[in-house]
Protein backbone atom coordinates (compact mmCIF):
# COMPACT_ATOMS: atom_id res chain seq x y z
CA UNK A 1 0.00 0.00 0.00
CA UNK A 2 1.38 3.82 -1.09
CA UNK A 3 1.74 6.15 1.38
CA UNK A 4 -1.02 8.17 -0.38
CA UNK A 5 -3.20 5.31 0.63
CA UNK A 6 -2.10 4.78 4.09
CA UNK A 7 -2.83 8.95 4.64
CA UNK A 8 -6.41 8.60 3.32
CA UNK A 9 -7.21 5.69 5.15
CA UNK A 10 -5.91 7.35 8.21
CA UNK A 11 -8.05 10.40 7.65
CA UNK A 12 -11.03 8.38 6.90
CA UNK A 13 -10.83 6.00 9.26
CA UNK A 14 -12.39 8.42 12.26
CA UNK A 15 -10.13 9.55 14.35
CA UNK A 16 -8.12 12.04 11.97
CA UNK A 17 -7.54 14.67 14.55
CA UNK A 18 -4.49 16.10 16.60
CA UNK A 19 -5.09 14.70 19.47
CA UNK A 20 -5.76 11.37 18.20
CA UNK A 21 -2.11 10.82 16.01
CA UNK A 22 -0.64 13.82 17.39
CA UNK A 23 -0.53 17.41 16.27
CA UNK A 24 2.80 16.58 14.50
CA UNK A 25 1.23 13.35 12.65
CA UNK A 26 -1.73 15.01 12.00
CA UNK A 27 -0.02 17.96 10.95
CA UNK A 28 2.32 16.02 8.42
CA UNK A 29 -0.47 14.08 7.06
CA UNK A 30 -2.27 16.76 5.73
CA UNK A 31 0.12 18.51 4.37
CA UNK A 32 1.38 15.71 2.38
CA UNK A 33 -2.17 15.74 1.15
CA UNK A 34 -3.03 19.36 0.10
CA UNK A 35 0.49 19.43 -1.06
CA UNK A 36 -0.62 16.70 -4.12
CA UNK A 37 -4.19 17.07 -4.22
CA UNK A 38 -4.37 15.22 -7.84
CA UNK A 39 -2.71 11.76 -6.52
CA UNK A 40 -4.59 12.11 -3.37
CA UNK A 41 -7.78 12.98 -5.19
CA UNK A 42 -7.04 10.17 -7.96
CA UNK A 43 -6.18 7.30 -4.84
CA UNK A 44 -9.53 8.34 -2.90
CA UNK A 45 -11.68 7.63 -6.59
CA UNK A 46 -9.49 4.47 -7.07
CA UNK A 47 -10.24 3.42 -3.43
CA UNK A 48 -13.81 3.98 -2.66
CA UNK A 49 -15.70 4.56 -5.98
CA UNK A 50 -16.08 2.53 -9.51
CA UNK A 51 -15.77 -1.46 -8.44
CA UNK A 52 -14.65 -0.35 -5.25
CA UNK A 53 -17.85 1.37 -4.23
CA UNK A 54 -18.98 -0.70 -0.73
CA UNK A 55 -21.66 1.24 1.36
CA UNK A 56 -21.69 -1.46 4.36
CA UNK A 57 -17.81 -0.52 4.52
CA UNK A 58 -18.01 3.35 3.38
CA UNK A 59 -20.99 3.55 5.63
CA UNK A 60 -18.34 2.99 8.73
CA UNK A 61 -15.57 5.61 7.11
CA UNK A 62 -15.83 9.54 7.29
CA UNK A 63 -15.41 9.78 3.27
CA UNK A 64 -16.77 13.59 3.58
CA UNK A 65 -13.96 14.51 5.75
CA UNK A 66 -11.28 13.45 3.26
CA UNK A 67 -13.03 15.27 0.54
CA UNK A 68 -13.39 19.11 2.93
CA UNK A 69 -10.36 18.74 4.00
CA UNK A 70 -9.08 19.10 0.59
CA UNK A 71 -11.91 21.17 -0.95
CA UNK A 72 -9.63 24.44 -1.23
CA UNK A 73 -7.05 22.59 -2.85
CA UNK A 74 -9.20 21.12 -5.63
CA UNK A 75 -12.62 22.46 -5.55
CA UNK A 76 -14.15 21.61 -8.79
CA UNK A 77 -12.65 17.73 -8.26
CA UNK A 78 -13.90 17.32 -4.95
CA UNK A 79 -17.49 18.67 -5.67
CA UNK A 80 -17.20 16.19 -8.57
CA UNK A 81 -16.32 13.34 -6.47
CA UNK A 82 -19.03 14.40 -3.68
CA UNK A 83 -21.63 14.06 -6.35
CA UNK A 84 -20.54 10.91 -7.72
CA UNK A 85 -20.40 9.36 -3.71
CA UNK A 86 -23.99 10.78 -3.17
CA UNK A 87 -25.44 9.30 -6.46
CA UNK A 88 -24.07 5.71 -5.12
CA UNK A 89 -25.57 6.53 -1.77
CA UNK A 90 -28.96 7.96 -3.28
CA UNK A 91 -29.06 4.29 -4.95
CA UNK A 92 -28.52 2.18 -2.04
CA UNK A 93 -30.70 4.22 -0.17
CA UNK A 94 -34.00 4.17 -2.42
CA UNK A 95 -36.27 1.99 0.30
CA UNK A 96 -35.02 4.40 3.00
CA UNK A 97 -35.59 7.60 1.12
CA UNK A 98 -39.75 5.84 -0.33
CA UNK A 99 -40.68 5.38 3.45
CA UNK A 100 -42.78 8.10 4.92
CA UNK A 101 -42.84 6.32 8.48
CA UNK A 102 -38.90 5.69 9.28
CA UNK A 103 -39.61 4.26 12.33
CA UNK A 104 -41.79 1.32 10.67
CA UNK A 105 -39.28 0.89 7.90
CA UNK A 106 -36.87 0.37 11.00
CA UNK A 107 -39.01 -1.77 13.05
CA UNK A 108 -39.01 -4.35 9.79
CA UNK A 109 -35.31 -4.44 9.59
CA UNK A 110 -31.92 -5.87 11.25
CA UNK A 111 -30.64 -3.67 13.91
CA UNK A 112 -27.34 -3.58 11.89
CA UNK A 113 -28.79 -2.70 8.50
CA UNK A 114 -31.07 0.53 10.27
CA UNK A 115 -27.07 1.57 11.57
CA UNK A 116 -26.00 1.42 7.85
CA UNK A 117 -29.07 3.67 6.68
CA UNK A 118 -28.63 6.20 9.61
CA UNK A 119 -24.63 6.32 8.75
CA UNK A 120 -25.67 6.62 5.07
CA UNK A 121 -27.95 9.35 5.64
CA UNK A 122 -25.64 11.02 8.07
CA UNK A 123 -22.96 11.20 5.19
CA UNK A 124 -25.56 11.99 2.45
CA UNK A 125 -26.03 15.14 4.83
CA UNK A 126 -22.09 15.96 4.57
CA UNK A 127 -21.82 15.18 0.78
CA UNK A 128 -24.70 17.26 -0.07
CA UNK A 129 -22.33 20.29 1.51
CA UNK A 130 -19.55 19.42 -0.34
CA UNK A 131 -21.82 20.29 -3.84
Amino acid sequence: MSVIEDDIRTIVGGHFTPDALSPAVYDATLARARARPKEYLDAFEALFLGLNFDALIQSRLYLPTFLKLLAGADPARVRALAAALLKLYDSVMVTYDAARDKRALFALLPEETVRLLQRLEVRRVELRALK
